[in-house]
């Protein structure tokens, strides 16, 4: 029984190559699932206001609100999430906005 097994390893290659090549397609298979949801994203713009050569806008990303600074003369957008502080107490942490 043991020839058998052996014979059959020879003849469709070793078990390392076919564990490497499985491993090498779940890689792929598990980045592509991992990138596949940034295309999902809702984007909406709430606001935008003009102050000088710099434009202020806020918009809603999946429900919650982020601020974006855009320099015009300059290349460079920056963009932060909007939050507010807790309700109740002082000392709670902030909470992120939502839309």
């Amino acid at each position: 029984m043991k020839k058998n097994y052996k014979k059959n390893i020879r003849k469709n290659g070793t078990l390392m190559e076919k564990g490497k090549n499985i491993m090498k397609k779940l890689i792929i298979v598990f980045i592509s699932l991992m990138f596949a949801n940034i295309a999902f994203a809702e984007m909406r713009l709430i606001e935008e206001t003009k102050v000088g050569p710099h434009k202020i806008s806020t918009v809603c990303i999946d429900g919650y609100k982020f601020v974006v600074f855009d320099r015009v003369a300059k290349e460079g957008i920056s963009m932060v999430q909007y939050y507010k502080r807790g309700l109740y107490a002082k000392n709670t942490p902030p909470q992120p906005v939502q839309c």
